[in-house]
């Protein structure tokens, strides 16, 4: 038997009150995520792709709807970020509040069944509201391998119709999952929205947060269920959710019998354990 996949969300403990108290992930706006040259980068790799895989005439009109998306301001792609290694000092430092912060571990075949229920419920035949889960591909910038694309592109299509418009959205999409070389070790896998505002209007959790970059926008995330009284479905008392379990930083204050308390308190029946790692 397969040992379960495991992705951490590394973030401060102010974040990690307000996933347990809202039940909820953000999925924040891209373009406010990475270096824009880095996503100009990735889309360039994937035209490339494209001609490697498909005739002139599918790849031009492909190449021609991925440069609308790209282009049209109602196209938005929103994502998440999850790492699958955890307890990581680098990440500490970047992203967990110089190690202060937290470290949620979630059971990613819940969260994959998040991302097919938000698809189903929001537009089921729209192909431009795909909910997914994946691994980001690492390229170097200076010398891409255009195959390793082409073939992540590929994978991505099974199932699909071969038609330009479904493989200009792919395409889309992957631009989002690729980023450089430099990043690898992060090991990074990214639940992404595709969102296209003429076609499928912002869902109600749509809001703005002040981020790194500005005002940011992001979608809320359901993580627990409701019933048709808005209360929380629970087993045997506790709110079922796809957290298996909390990592505290290795600079945090926070001791486990503090943290056991405020999940205990909030109906959260996971565990949690301090960062083994040495911390300066």
């Amino acid at each position: 038997m397969s040992q379960e996949e495991i992705l951490w969300h590394y973030t401060s403990e102010l974040n990690l009150m307000a996933i347990i108290k809202n039940m909820e992930l953000w999925a924040c706006n891209l373009r406010k995520m990475n270096d824009p040259a880095e996503i100009k980068v990735g889309q360039d790799v994937v035209k490339k792709a494209i001609k490697e895989l498909y005739t002139e005439d599918i790849a031009d009109k492909a190449i021609s709807f991925l440069d609308k998306l790209i282009t049209n301001s109602e196209v938005s792609f929103f994502c998440s970020s999850f790492s699958r290694e955890g307890d990581d000092l680098n990440q500490w430092r970047l992203y967990g509040d110089n190690g202060r912060g937290v470290c949620i571990g979630f059971h990613k075949h819940k969260l994959e069944s998040i991302c097919a229920e938000i698809t189903n419920q929001a537009s089921p035949k729209n192909l431009f509201r795909d909910v997914v889960i994946k691994d980001l591909l690492y390229i170097d910038k200076e010398e891409v391998n255009v195959r390793d694309v082409a073939n992540y592109l590929t994978k991505s299509l099974i199932g699909c119709e071969n038609t330009a418009v479904k493989i200009g959205i792919k395409a889309a999409e992957i631009s989002s999952t690729l980023k450089a070389e430099c990043y690898k070790t992060e090991k990074e896998s990214r639940l992404i929205i595709c969102h296209h505002g003429l076609f499928d209007k912002l869902p109600a959790e749509h809001d703005y947060h002040l981020g790194r970059y500005g005002l940011t926008e992001h979608i809320k995330i359901p993580i627990a269920k409701k019933d048709n009284d808005g209360a929380y479905v629970k087993t045997y008392n506790s709110i079922t959710t796809p957290i298996k379990e909390i990592i505290i930083g290795p600079a945090s204050y926070t001791d486990k019998a503090d943290m056991q308390n405020f999940l205990r308190k909030n109906r959260i029946p996971v565990e949690s354990k301090k960062s083994i790692l040495p911390y300066r």
